[in-house]
């Protein structure tokens, strides 16, 4: 089965992003999604992770992972 999203490294992440935070991972998925409105969605990280932390776990997450569920929908 193909990944039904991309995750991509955001640095510095945009000037939309809560202050003191510099890398964002964006998820774009390639499917509609039930419990999101959008396309994308982005994942603030802390400011203690650096570049190499970031970009790993994008690569990571490109690498193992498959779908993206939201749970618990009202």
């Amino acid at each position: 089965m193909t990944s039904k999203f991309r995750v991509a490294l955001k640095e510095p992440a945009d000037n939309r992003t809560p202050s003191g935070i510099g890398f964002a991972l964006e998820f774009e998925f390639y499917e509609r999604v039930a419990g999101l409105s959008g396309d994308t969605v982005m994942l603030y990280l802390n400011p203690n992770v650096t570049l190499d932390q970031a970009d790993q776990l994008a690569s990571s997450l490109n690498k193992f992972g498959e779908k993206i569920a939201v749970t618990n929908v009202r």
